[in-house]
Parts: C-alpha cells; sequence; structure tokens
C-alpha cells in the first residue's frame, strides 16, 4: 500500500475527528456561557464541568441522530418496492441497529436496549456466516 493510499483511507477518518472535537469545544463553549451570568464567572474561562456538560449534549444530540436515522432506514425500506428483498431486509436491519444504537445512547430502556443490539448483530453476523458457508 501506498503512501497516497493510505493518506486517502486516513484523511476521512482524520476529518471526522477534527469536527467532533470542535464539536465539543463549540457546546462546552455554549454551556460554559449559559451558566454564566456575571462577568467575574466569563474571565475565568470555561471548567471541567461545562466540558461535561458538553459531552453529555453531544451523548444526546448523536442518540437523537440514530434513532432519526434508523426510523428513515426502516421507512425506506419499506417504501422501496424496486429493491430486492434482501436489500430491504438490509436497510430494515440498519434502521433497526441505527433505532438501538440511538436509544442506547439516549439511555432509554436500561441494559435490555444494548443486549438487544448485542443479539441483533449476532444473529445477522451468524446469518452471514451460514449464507456464505452454503455458497
Amino acid at each position: 500500500m501506498s503512501l497516497r493510499e493510505l493518506s486517502a483511507r486516513i484523511w476521512p477518518l482524520v476529518l471526522v475527528l477534527a469536527i467532533a472535537i470542535a464539536g465539543w469545544f463549540l457546546l462546552a463553549n455554549l454551556s460554559f456561557l449559559a451558566s454564566k451570568q456575571d462577568q467575574a464567572g466569563v474571565v475565568k474561562g470555561p471548567k471541567i464541568s461545562d466540558y461535561n456538560n458538553a459531552k453529555a449534549w453531544a451523548t444526546d444530540l448523536l442518540g437523537l441522530a440514530g434513532t432519526f436515522a434508523g426510523f428513515l432506514g426502516i421507512a425506506a425500506a419499506s417504501q422501496r418496492l424496486s429493491l430486492s428483498s434482501t436489500d430491504r431486509a438490509q436497510s430494515a436491519e440498519g434502521g433497526l441497529i441505527g433505532v438501538l444504537a440511538g436509544a442506547t445512547l439516549l439511555g432509554v430502556g436500561g441494559w435490555p436496549v444494548p443486549i438487544a443490539l448485542a443479539a441483533l448483530a449476532t444473529g445477522v453476523a451468524a446469518a452471514r456466516v451460514v449464507r456464505s458457508l452454503r455458497e
């Protein structure tokens, strides 16, 4: 693998990491500005609690986005009649994973939600192994 191919694969990951850090910093500043009422508190700058609030807000936003994206995946699976049944099942599977991942990030349902996500992933992996062995 050449250096150019390696950089082409790593560049998107670096970009996502930079956007995530910038978003976390923005949310921390928003938390900081929302919590301070006087000028003396503004001069001291953000505290650890502001970064913790930003992390909680980012987790909630990612959970909502995952749930919404999962819902769209399930809706797309039911509306696209031109797709094969395998493609529609894969779209519904991806949508269900999105809903479960979003619910996990939001903390909805406690421990059964991550267990359901793990069971779904295990079932999908087993189905793919059986399909590959049949071929």
